[in-house]
């Protein structure tokens, strides 16, 4: 993609700004990573269901992802 490339030295790009992704994964979101919503959803649904904690969440969407 060297049109975008190119774009980026004409273009400030940011990602830092509030209610970014970065943003949000340093206020403790866990991501669901390449899990699609529905898939996300469900894993969350069960993962609760189960009585799981922050901590096992975390691990098993990273898991779901990886």
């Amino acid at each position: 993609m060297p049109a975008l490339a190119a774009l980026t030295t004409q273009i400030p790009v940011v990602y830092g700004f509030a209610g970014s992704e970065r943003d949000l994964l340093g206020a403790g979101l866990i991501s669901a990573g390449v899990l699609d919503p529905v898939k996300a959803r469900l894993l969350l649904h069960v993962l609760l269901a189960s009585g799981a904690g922050r901590a096992y969440l975390k691990a098993a969407f990273r898991a779901a992802s990886g």
